[in-house]
């Protein structure tokens, strides 16, 4: 028995340092890569490990240089050097705001570290499956646990699973049902979008005396400058 719990324990050492490794890795790849071209899907599940889609919804994650833009749904975040602009297409407001921090999405593995730590890893097929739990449960966080799959030859992360802290509401033929859901994103690398110039504050708002007005492929947006310049 005792060598049993013996070996229990040095295969979840090895499995977290082999994990840790992964992640460094991982992390590497996405910091040093100074342009890629990311198309998401999210899928929400009821249940932890259920099939029922309640939701389905395309994103993108884009980068060229110091420019990074985020779409979901009907949202896009586009970060240059010095400004932010956050859009929501649905109601048309560009809010123009000054750059403090990078934009979190789920290439970012050392936000995530903060909060999570990892369990286990095991390999199937072409990919790592990392298996991430929540240090401290204390904490309100969204997710109590989550679970990457990332690619072993190129540290690239194919897919992102996160598990619900709290039981959410799912519409029903009953009304409203109380369940556990999970959200699922998967990431697909594309061909990096060529362009004949990289993109700028000036594809979406132009810099006035006065403050700033939409470019023409914006015109009917509203421009609201939270800069405070």
């Amino acid at each position: 028995m005792l060598t049993l719990q013996v070996t229990i324990g040095c295969y979840s050492c090895f499995s977290q340092k082999s994990a840790a490794a992964v992640l460094a890795d991982f992390e590497k790849n996405y910091t040093t890569n100074d342009s890629y071209d990311l198309a998401l899907v999210y899928t929400m599940y009821k249940g932890f490990t259920g099939h029922k889609i309640t939701e389905q919804y395309k994103g993108s994650l884009y980068k060229e240089g110091t420019t990074f833009r985020m779409t979901a749904m009907e949202n896009e975040v586009v970060q240059f050097d010095k400004k932010q602009l956050n859009i929501d297409h649905q109601t048309k407001q560009i809010y123009i705001r000054n750059k403090v921090k990078e934009v979190e999405n789920p290439t970012h593995i050392v936000r995530l570290l903060q909060y999570y730590a990892p369990v286990t890893m095991q390999t199937k097929g072409d990919r790592y499956i990392i298996e991430m739990a929540v240090k401290n449960s204390q904490l309100p966080l969204p997710f109590q646990k989550m679970r990457l799959h990332i690619h072993k030859e190129t540290k690239i992360l194919l897919k992102q699973t996160l598990f619900f802290a709290q039981k959410q509401a799912f519409v029903t033929t009953d009304g409203n049902e109380l369940d556990t859901a999970r959200l699922e994103i998967e990431i697909e690398e594309q061909a990096l979008e060529k362009r004949v110039s990289p993109i700028t504050l000036s594809d979406y708002v132009i810099t006035e005396n006065s403050g700033y007005i939409a470019a023409d492929n914006y015109k009917n947006y509203n421009i609201i400058d939270q800069t405070n310049r």
